[in-house]
């Protein structure tokens, strides 16, 4: 079994202009993911991200000049920990994140064992 991040990627900003019907959709569908994510046994962790990001370049950066903006495209929004078998099963498993259907994308991330 291998361990993988799915790092949901995308824009507070366009978050931001969906009504709260649409937002509680989108929880919805990242709430059944989730769960058959633990059904099968490959869940273990994940959470959705604030909208307070900071991007450090070195260690003489500020909060300031590191907090990101909302706008930003390529923000973590959330994020699972998920082990599988294989590769091909993680990505068979990125590609069924219902991320795509609210604007933002998947970056698959292999970790260590």
């Amino acid at each position: 079994m291998k361990s993988y991040l799915l790092l949901i990627k995308g824009s507070f900003a366009n978050s931001n202009l969906r009504s709260e019907d649409q937002r509680k959709e989108v929880i919805t569908q990242f709430g059944k993911f989730a769960q058959e994510l633990h059904t099968l046994g490959y869940m273990k962790g994940g959470d959705g991200c604030s909208e307070r990001s900071f991007r450090i370049h070195s260690q003489t950066s500020t909060l300031n000049d590191s907090l990101l903006r909302p706008e930003t495209p390529d923000m973590v929004t959330g994020y699972f920990l998920i082990k599988v078998p294989s590769e091909s099963d993680a990505f068979t498993i990125a590609k069924k994140c219902p991320a795509f259907h609210c604007d933002e994308y998947v970056e698959l991330v292999p970790c260590g064992d």
